[in-house]
């Protein structure tokens, strides 16, 4: 079951899963880091990301690509949030942490959903 709004991470503390609790990418609920700036994913859908069809291969990902992915996870997992992540300069960057009760089924749906794309 999706966490409601009275369980989700606070504010200040926004990489919290809200499912256990745990802190940062050591959660075995997290589904994906996507780093919208960088055009970079982490965790468990960084594959079905790194084998998606870029709309112009030359060019690499664009930003219509990275919103195609993170509607389709989005769509494939329990909870996303997105997160202004502030490094030095020229480092910030836009992130949108993923988090699933199952993952292993959410990234079959994730690939279904890429797949109709």
């Amino acid at each position: 079951m999706p966490p409601n709004s009275d369980t989700l991470a606070p504010k200040d503390e926004p990489t919290v899963c809200p499912f256990c609790r745990a802190r940062g990418d050591e959660c075995e609920h997290l589904f994906a880091i996507i780093d919208e700036t960088f055009a970079t994913v982490s965790g468990p859908a960084e594959e079905a990301f790194n084998g998606m069809v870029c709309r112009d291969p030359e060019e690499g990902f664009s930003s219509e690509d990275m919103a195609d992915f993170i509607q389709a996870c989005e769509s494939s997992c329990e909870y996303c949030l997105s997160y202004e992540n502030e490094g030095g300069p020229g480092m910030s960057s836009l992130e949108y942490w993923c988090w699933s009760s199952d993952v292993r089924r959410d990234l079959e749906i994730l690939r279904a959903e890429l797949g109709k794309r």
